[in-house]
């Protein structure tokens, strides 16, 4: 499977509402995000994923700062849980700060 059809075809076949947001470079798919569940003002955003050879260019975080800017638009607050090292560095980038010491829910305020 390619990484974007993979993606496409999960996010999809998810029993819930989700929205899937992809970031091209030259009408290549090399970067997704997911929201996965709103819940009072807060929306999960789930499954950032940038594809390897395109990591260490700020995709990642333009595409995170993209999905929080349309969050806000419906007034929604993004939130995630990370339990990945490597990705909290992506999300501390992107403006998010720990508040629990086993993992990390993340709030983004000010968007």
């Amino acid at each position: 499977t390619t990484y974007d059809g993979y993606y496409c075809d999960f996010f999809y076949r998810k029993p819930f509402g989700a929205r899937l947001y992809l970031a091209k470079k030259h009408s290549v798919c090399v970067a997704t995000a997911a929201v996965l569940h709103v819940f009072y003002n807060y929306a999960v955003i789930s499954d950032v994923a940038v594809k390897q050879v395109f990591r260490r260019q700020k995709i990642g975080t333009s595409l995170i700062n993209f999905v929080c800017l349309d969050l806000a638009e419906e007034n929604l607050l993004p939130a995630l849980l990370c339990t990945n090292k490597h990705a909290a560095r992506l999300y501390k980038k992107a403006g998010f700060t720990k508040i629990h010491k086993f993992a990390l829910l993340c709030f983004k305020e000010g968007v």
